[in-house]
């Protein structure tokens, strides 16, 4: 195993934790209610990014307010 995927599983552990420990599934479905599956699931990869995931990058959307409501949980 190289080096750069030790760090990267490291990171991968790391930012999974944070994410499940700050996650609050009634600010996530506050965000997502109506909302397409597609929707969804970029809110959870944009905690995911926020939250130091490896595999995961930011995507500059313009989120709702209930949505940037849920980010903010993941951040600092």
């Amino acid at each position: 195993m190289l080096v750069q995927e030790r760090f990267a599983q490291t990171q991968s552990r790391m930012a999974m934790l944070r994410y499940h420990s700050h996650f609050d599934n009634e600010r996530y479905r506050t965000a997502t209610d109506g909302k397409s599956a597609q929707y969804a699931n970029a809110l959870i990869d944009e905690a995911l990014a926020i939250c130091g995931h490896p595999w995961y990058g930011l995507s500059h959307r313009h989120w709702g307010t209930e949505a940037v409501d849920f980010l903010k949980r993941f951040g600092g």
